[in-house]
């Protein structure tokens, strides 16, 4: 497993509740899977950045005496080269609290975080010809990216849950997608909305 050294470029507002930044580094190794994520090291504030060492088993050490940076993790919702550089975007849902929102909301171009490479969890068949796609807004970035990754011949039945109309994004795709925006009035309603979302699915035949 590896670490790297990326800096801000930019920071732009997709929604009351979604940002997307866009981080500049010298490599990346995509995994090729849609909803592929990556840990973000965020330096506390007026700390350097220092990246850990990783073993062989996957334990993460730092030098004595280091403040270790806060670790979170984002969707990667796209990826590309740029004047031979790799620019990479996270779309990061914001929450009223916490350190990666506070750096989401605050972060600034120059500033530097660390990487830890890429995992991917799903990436159906390409022989798949309909999927059941249900999140929140947590979800929203990797479900973005998997719709744009369906083909033609593919079909998609979307639920996405909300607690603010206003965070509904464009989610565009070459596939034959539907998608059904819920808003609920309470975050904790959230969970209900998306086992509903599910139950009442209409399966094809």
């Amino acid at each position: 497993m590896n670490t790297f050294a990326a800096t801000v470029r930019s920071r732009k507002s997709l929604s009351p509740h979604l940002v997307t930044i866009t981080l500049g580094l010298d490599t990346f190794p995509t995994t090729g899977i849609p909803d592929e994520y990556v840990r973000i090291l965020i330096p506390a504030a007026g700390e350097e950045l220092v990246l850990p060492q990783i073993g062989d088993d996957y334990s993460w050490t730092y030098p004595e005496g280091t403040v270790e940076p806060a670790a979170r993790v984002y969707t990667i919702s796209d990826h590309r080269m740029v004047e031979g550089r790799v620019e990479v975007d996270l779309d990061v849902a914001l929450h009223d609290e916490g350190v990666g929102s506070d750096w989401a909301r605050t972060c600034a171009a120059g500033q530097r975080v660390g990487i830890v490479e890429p995992h991917g969890l799903y990436k159906a068949a390409a022989d798949v010809a309909w999927q059941l796609l249900v999140c929140d807004i947590t979800g929203l970035p990797a479900l973005a990216r998997i719709l744009r990754c369906l083909g033609p011949d593919q079909r998609a039945d979307v639920v996405v849950v909300l607690t603010d109309a206003a965070d509904q994004i464009a989610l565009p795709s070459l596939a034959d997608v539907s998608v059904r925006w819920v808003v609920v009035d309470r975050v904790v309603d959230v969970s209900d909305a998306l086992a509903a979302a599910v139950l009442e699915a209409e399966l094809p035949a």
